[in-house]
């Protein structure tokens, strides 16, 4: 309306024929691609993840359907194969470092002396971490297998399969393998007592059950007349009728 060009300063001042049409329009138009934008973070997202191995410690929770317990203990296997190397690898590394700092604070005497239980035992390191237990409880399975596998035997093929299984090492074994707190087992020489003194229940209930049965017999040849004023029972002792009473009291 002046003859005046567009005014683009900060701040400038430029009039329009009609300010209810289109409108004053910018210089420079920028149509930014947010779509493009948004795929290119999330393949920086998944390399950076998959770097931290994101997809193995999730693998079961970022499932999308509900799947059988065969298939999750599948993936579980799977995730220990990948990672198990590189957690093998830092525990070894650690190992040596940690036996090497214990040697060398026992050579300073820095320790209290040993309790006589562990004294002159070498030492072995076990990790308590969350992965360091899936890795041992993992190794249930293979147990749990050769159970099942042993119990088939000895039910279809032959009983005598289980005396070639250390039931006391297998129990122990598994129990380790899960980190149970050892308070809930028993110690070794609780357990001898225990089956020493049911073993001798077991023994004076088997010999009451044969002296009634023979008292019982007894009772019953004392009963029955063979003839000649003679029982069976005298007769089995070779005893007269005279010596019955003493011989029923012998």
């Amino acid at each position: 309306m002046k003859n005046e060009p567009m005014d683009i300063t900060a701040g400038g001042l430029t009039f329009v024929v009609n300010p209810q049409a289109e409108g004053f329009k910018p210089a420079y138009q920028v149509e930014p691609r947010i779509s493009e934008m948004v795929e290119d973070i999330k393949e920086v997202q998944g390399r950076v993840q998959r770097v931290f191995f994101n997809d193995l410690f999730l693998g079961i929770s970022q499932l999308g359907t509900v799947r059988s317990a065969t298939e999750i203990e599948a993936r579980q296997s799977e995730t220990l194969i990948q990672i198990g190397p590189v957690i093998e690898r830092t525990e070894g590394e650690l190992d040596r470092i940690i036996k090497r700092v214990y040697a060398i604070m026992s050579r300073r005497k820095l320790f209290p002396p040993p309790p006589p239980e562990i004294a002159g035992r070498p030492l072995v390191i076990n990790y308590i971490s969350l992965f360091a237990e899936v890795q041992r409880a993992a190794a249930t399975t293979a147990i749990e297998r050769f159970a099942t596998f042993a119990g088939t035997l000895a039910g279809s093929i032959s009983p005598e399969i289980w005396d070639n299984v250390d039931s006391d090492e297998m129990l122990d074994e598994y129990a380790e393998r899960l980190n149970v707190p050892p308070k809930i087992l028993r110690a070794t020489k609780a357990v001898m007592q225990i089956r020493a003194a049911r073993a001798q229940q077991q023994q004076a209930a088997a010999a009451l059950q044969v002296g009634s049965a023979a008292a019982q017999g007894a009772a019953t040849l004392s009963k029955t007349d063979v003839g000649g004023g003679q029982n069976a029972l005298q007769q089995m002792l070779g005893s007269s009728p005279t010596q019955a009473p003493q011989a029923a009291a012998a």
